[in-house]
């Protein structure tokens, strides 16, 4: 069940009391951004490098926060002895971007000699300060630790079969 709201007085949308999201609750969803991605992609780089997975959000408060909810389906580490590691980058569009969160073994090491490890989806959220109303980017790095080559979007040898995404949600703070 949802809650009635009564409104009083003269009511929302007059020129004394107008409907904008600065005077919203804490907690309103004042917009969402969605980007979905299907080709497969893959590194060998043992260091952080971007992926496709990304989208922009340009917050319409400075006191806003934004929580970023990522999904890396299809995940293959291509030798026995290796694993994924995911981080989120953040920065203002033609500016420089930095690591919010990194999470390391992602998936792998079966230690079953020259197996390839299938672990088919990465989830994560992260509650972001960001404290400005510039054009943000959001976007995830991915590398192997290990040897060999990881992989995402990677369920079958077709592409557009598997897709990872990031959602982008303002949040009224």
């Amino acid at each position: 069940r949802m809650a009635l709201t009564k409104v009083i007085g003269a009511g929302i949308g007059t020129v004394t009391n107008q409907f904008t999201t600065s005077n919203l609750p804490t907690g309103s969803v004042l917009q969402v951004v969605t980007a979905h991605y299907t080709a497969i992609e893959s590194t060998s780089s043992t260091s952080l490098v971007a992926s496709s997975v990304l989208a922009n959000i340009t917050p319409t408060l400075a006191t806003s926060k934004i929580l970023v909810d990522m999904k890396m389906n299809g995940i293959l580490a291509s030798a026995a002895t290796s694993n994924v590691e995911l981080a989120l980058y953040n920065g203002t569009e033609g500016g420089t971007y930095s690591s919010l969160l990194t999470w390391n073994q992602v998936s792998g090491y079966t230690n079953a000699s020259d197996e390839r490890t299938y672990d088919g989806t990465a989830t994560f959220n992260f509650l972001h300060d960001v404290n400005n109303t510039n054009n943000n980017r959001y976007t995830v790095y991915f590398c192997v630790k290990g040897s060999g080559t990881v992989y995402y979007n990677n369920y079958s040898t077709a592409n557009n079969s598997t897709a990872s995404s990031i959602t982008l949600m303002e949040i009224a703070a």
